[in-house]
């Protein structure tokens, strides 16, 4: 039984993960016009230059949006800007520390 409740939470979390990459994509796809690929392959090369998961990275950046309110279709300097400071948040954070979304 306690296997079965430790796979169930395991697949929830999984869930969840995928939930929030999924809005990270979405994110970049509507404000670059590039493809759910190509918005997945951005996070992951974030992600591994900066050593942080890419959940991490997703939910770092969803918060940042959130906080600093959408971008202008015609202009993406906020979503440019906002992984700008992930990436330089990560640089100056310890190895594998979570970026700061209030950072």
């Amino acid at each position: 039984m306690a296997e079965l409740q430790r796979r169930i939470e395991g697949l929830t979390q999984a869930l969840r993960t995928r939930d929030v990459i999924g809005q990270a994509k979405g994110v970049l796809v509507s404000h670059y016009g590039i493809s759910d690929e190509d918005a997945f392959a951005l996070l992951v090369r974030l992600s591994q230059h900066t050593n942080t998961k890419l959940h991490t990275i997703a939910t770092a950046l969803l918060a940042r949006i959130r906080r600093d309110g959408p971008a202008p279709a015609e202009h993406c300097q906020r979503v440019t800007t906002c992984l700008a400071r992930l990436a330089e948040d990560a640089r100056r954070a310890p190895a594998g520390a979570p970026p700061d979304p209030e950072g």
